[in-house]
């Protein structure tokens, strides 16, 4: 993010120039890259002085002009502390066009995460598991968070994503969040799935994550022996409540099934087997 401005004053002499006031410009200067503003005002060339950016002279109307020139440079200035205390890039050109009121149209990573939350939602059920939503809202959280701990920032610029910034919330997640490898791999592959889509619309300038790779780790699942399983099943339970979790849990066990497809399962998805059994 461009924090250094350099702003300075000089005279623009105009072609074929013979004689008279020359008009004055302001010169930001970030990183390297120029933007010129008109100042509207004029200074003979023999009144001013260079090295200061300023006029020469004790005249009422030489103080005028450099108490205005003061107030440009010191609004050149908010502006560029606007930009950057809004989480936005502070280019040249984007520090005149703040300056002269031309409020450029951003896309921040918060309002795209939201739009796409919301898409999920409007297709829950038809395209979208609530799993799925789940996972957007609490990535949603995460970056917030991570925002506001980074930066002290609610939202970034979307262009502001970059390797560096997928670094840090890779150690955010672990380090503030506790989250374990394969749940952080799990908000950052979320992360990509959203700069994907935003590259793909033209939305992002580049690839935060060309150099980024997260590795999965293979967990080792404990699971039951048929020994274990038929002790289960013949347990005698003190309730018909947990007589139906107890034939559940097998019923995941002897399918495969996680819990969550057993919740959506229907009379509709029994039907008999080769074997004539259903």
């Amino acid at each position: 993010m461009s924090k250094c401005i350099s702003i300075i004053f000089y005279l623009k002499k105009p072609r074929n120039y013979a004689s008279g006031p020359v008009p004055i410009y302001l010169r930001v200067t970030v990183a390297g890259r120029r933007a010129e503003i008109s100042t509207a005002r004029e200074c003979e060339p023999r009144r001013w002085i260079s090295s200061a950016g300023r006029a020469s002279g004790n005249k009422e109307a030489v103080l005028a002009l450099n108490a205005y020139l003061d107030t440009l440079q010191q609004k050149v200035y908010e502006a560029h502390r606007h930009l950057l205390e809004h989480g936005k890039e502070a280019t040249a050109e984007k520090v005149k066009a703040a300056y002269l009121g031309k409020q450029e149209k951003t896309i921040t990573l918060v309002e795209v995460l939201q739009a796409l939350y919301q898409r999920v939602q409007a297709l829950l059920g038809i395209e979208y598991a609530p799993a799925t939503l789940k996972g957007y809202h609490t990535c949603s959280v995460h970056i917030q968070g991570f925002l506001q701990s980074k930066y002290g920032l609610k939202d970034l610029d979307l262009n502001q994503i970059d390797y560096g910034f997928v670094c840090d919330y890779d150690f955010y997640l672990r380090s503030t969040c506790g989250c374990s490898n394969n749940s952080t791999l799990k908000y950052i592959k979320l992360l990509k799935k959203v700069t994907r889509e935003c590259l793909h619309q033209g939305l992002l300038e580049k690839d935060p994550f060309l150099y980024y790779i997260g590795k999965v780790k293979q967990l080792e699942r404990v699971f039951l022996s048929e020994e274990e399983l038929e002790k289960i099943a013949t347990k005698e339970m003190v309730t018909e409540r947990l007589s139906q979790v107890r034939d559940i849990f097998l019923f995941c066990c002897l399918t495969g099934l996680a819990c969550t497809d057993v919740q959506q399962l229907t009379k509709e998805n029994i039907i008999r087997g080769i074997d004539g059994e259903a």
